[in-house]
């Protein structure tokens, strides 16, 4: 059956042959030796089994490390530790000799780790050890000892970074390796930063980096008399950029202008009036009092950081249980149509979009101007500086003004001087009776917020001008005193029951 099978494979352990058979109703193992396999015959349903050799040796020991030729060799009765590093060709050059162990498997298969000095070793200055058989000897590197030394370089080179230390490495191959300076790169002053590890250089603790200043040129050329710097672990080396080199910067204005479009801001001083002019002035359907400056908030890492910062603490706010109203605003904002959809200030927390509520804090800001006052008077306090990505729109003359919220026919109504702003709420149906009269405010064009001032229960609403938008907000909703179904019941129970106990004392 075996030769039939194509034979024995090399690995095969011929040495015992497993036949696994029916006896009956059970089964049974049968071992044949190799002596018998030719005479043993095969009954029906036999399975027949040849283990694989195990990866056992009987002279064999197995080196490891900081050596020339790791790997395994064979072991007699006089192969001690320093023969065994001769036949690999010796140590390597970053071999710790200091330490070496031996792991030996003992005959109770408890390992036992045997340290030695391998330096005295094969000096002859100690014992040799002599080897048996599976010992494993490893030699570590002198690298396994040490940390990982890194230098960093940052600022106007091309590849800015962290960096390996190796041996004897410069400034100048640093640079190299951060792949050179860019175009705005200042070489004349660039800064290496020292940590003093010297506890007598310290001044007492009071000093911790020490600076150095040295020069280079483009092609990397050290000044005469600087030398090569060589740097040691933990090194910093900056790069800064030449004195007044900025990326271009790039406004617009738009809307009722003579010449709407991108503007390069040439300098830190060009203001609002500036822009005007260069647009060429505004054409005769300009409403001057209504232009308003947009600015994108998303370009200053430091203003984004804040954000973050204030997006967190209004999500803490939606989810304090301390807080029992929520306005209808952030219900929307949650997608929430009816508050019957809450039941408890778990759902806010789980419902609370907090992405939205990051990006509505991190979105483009509008910064009310009164342009009319800029044109007067121009390089006043008014005329703000023109940044980087701010857009400066002229609306177009409206005579009408608009009315949202929660009156009873939202719409637009057409502006008439004088007219109060009871006025246009009650040309759009008056205020529904879920206003919140007392927050009613005006967005103006220009952008600029007036709010509703109340004073000895008297309200002193905001003036309208052409081109508003009025504001009639909703009441907020109290979560506190919102009660279910069982709640209604228990409490319609309880009434009931004291109405009957006081008509039967009565009676």
């Amino acid at each position: 059956m075996i030769t039939y099978a194509g034979g024995y494979r090399e690995d095969a352990n011929r040495s015992l042959i497993s036949v696994f058979r029916y006896n009956g109703n059970r089964r049974t193992v049968v071992d044949i030796p190799e002596m018998y396999a030719s005479t043993s015959l095969i009954k029906p349903g036999d399975s027949i089994y040849i283990a694989k050799i195990e990866n056992v040796y009987d002279n064999r020991v197995e080196l490891s490390g900081a050596v020339r030729r790791p790997g395994g060799y064979a072991v007699d009765s006089v192969l001690t530790v320093k023969r065994l590093i001769e036949k690999a060709g010796g140590v390597a050059d970053n071999a710790f000799i200091n330490m070496a162990t031996i792991i030996r498997q003992k005959s109770n298969q408890i390992p036992e780790v045997i340290s030695f000095n391998l330096g005295k070793v094969l000096k002859g200055e100690s014992t040799d050890i002599l080897l048996l058989n599976n010992d494993s000897v490893k030699v570590d590197s002198v690298s396994n000892f040490m940390e990982d030394h890194f230098v960093t370089i940052e600022g106007e080179v091309i590849n800015p970074g962290k960096f390996q230390l190796k041996e004897k490495l410069t400034v100048k191959d640093l640079i190299y390796r951060a792949k050179g300076f860019t175009e705005k790169a200042s070489t004349d002053n660039i800064q290496l930063i020292r940590i003093i590890k010297d506890p007598k250089k310290m001044d007492g603790g009071n000093k911790t980096s020490l600076n150095i200043s040295f020069k280079l040129d483009k092609d990397l050329n050290i000044e005469e008399g600087t030398g090569d710097i060589l740097l040691e672990n933990g090194d910093l080396v900056i790069v800064r950029p030449v004195e007044g080199i900025e990326p271009i910067r790039i406004a617009s204005i738009e809307g009722e202008v003579r010449n709407p479009g991108f503007y390069n801001i040439e300098n830190k001083n060009i203001k609002v009036s500036d822009l005007i002019k260069m647009s060429g002035g505004f054409t005769r359907y300009a409403f001057v009092g209504g232009a308003y400056l947009i600015r994108n908030e998303n370009r200053g890492a430091s203003q984004n950081s804040m954000n973050n910062i204030l997006s967190r603490n209004l999500r803490k706010v939606l989810q304090s249980s301390s807080e029992k109203d929520i306005d209808v605003a952030v219900l929307n904002k949650m997608k929430v149509s009816n508050v019957e959809e809450l039941n408890a200030l778990d759902t806010i927390s789980s419902m609370a979009n907090y992405k939205e509520i990051q990006d509505l804090l991190n979105s483009e800001g509008v910064v009310s101007l009164n342009l009319n006052e800029i044109i007067r008077d121009p390089g006043s306090y008014r005329d703000i500086l023109i940044e980087d990505g701010d857009v400066l729109f002229v609306p177009k003359k409206s005579q009408t003004v608009k009315v949202i919220g929660e009156v009873m026919y939202p719409s637009f109504v057409v502006h008439s001087t004088g007219r109060s702003l009871k006025e246009y709420v009650t040309a759009s149906g008056g205020f529904s009776n879920k206003a919140l009269r007392k927050n009613t405010f005006v967005l103006h064009p220009n952008g600029r917020v007036i709010g509703t001032r109340s004073f000895l229960g008297i309200k002193f609403y905001p003036n309208v001008v052409a081109g508003s938008i009025i504001v009639v907000p909703k009441k907020p909703i109290d979560l506190t005193n919102k009660m279910n179904a069982a709640e209604i019941v228990t409490m319609s129970t309880s009434v009931t029951s004291m109405m009957a106990l006081i008509y039967s004392m009565v009676k």
